[in-house]
């Protein structure tokens, strides 16, 4: 018969449609997830970046025989960046930002190595943004807490760490 040979090639390509469509909704959700997990293993290790800093902070005061939370206390100020002067090689903590929409708190991209500073810095902007609060209400610790935010669509995701450092001499 003429017209069952046009049901069978109708039949046909409906089922390779549904094979095509179900294939490439699988790739574009698994590219949709790498790219998710890229950006949150980026935004994790910025995070503790922050965190180490603090550490960082702390035990050269320990060395320098200093107060183990100098240049840790923006005179009130909680809200900090990590501020890289590659120069000295030193780390230092920039209380200019108060809030995680700041300029200063945006990553810039330098080959491959994330930076951010309150003043201007050659490199390509990324969508992370870090914002550091220590807090020094108790005299014998200080609380720190580094969050990263960044954006995938309209999507805006966060990731934090925080570490208590104590007085221990």
């Amino acid at each position: 018969m003429k017209g069952q040979s046009l049901i069978e090639a109708t039949i046909a390509l409906g089922v390779i449609t549904t094979g095509l469509v179900g294939a490439l909704t699988l790739v574009s959700f698994s590219l949709r997830a790498a790219t998710t997990s890229q950006n949150r293993l980026i935004a994790l290790n910025l995070s503790w970046e922050g965190i180490e800093v603090a550490q960082n902070i702390r035990d050269s005061n320990y060395l320098e025989g200093i107060a183990f939370n100098t240049n840790m206390d923006g005179g009130g100020d909680q809200t900090a960046i990590a501020d890289f002067d590659a120069n000295a090689g030193t780390w230092t903590f920039d209380f200019a930002p108060n809030a995680m929409v700041d300029n200063a708190t945006q990553f810039y991209n330098q080959g491959g190595v994330y930076r951010q500073s309150s003043s201007a810095i050659p490199g390509i902007a990324t969508n992370f943004r870090r914002l550091i609060i220590l807090d020094n209400s108790t005299p014998d610790q200080v609380r720190v807490v580094s969050s990263v935010q960044w954006s995938e669509g309209s999507t805006t995701r966060q990731v934090s760490a925080e570490r208590i450092f104590y007085d221990w001499r």
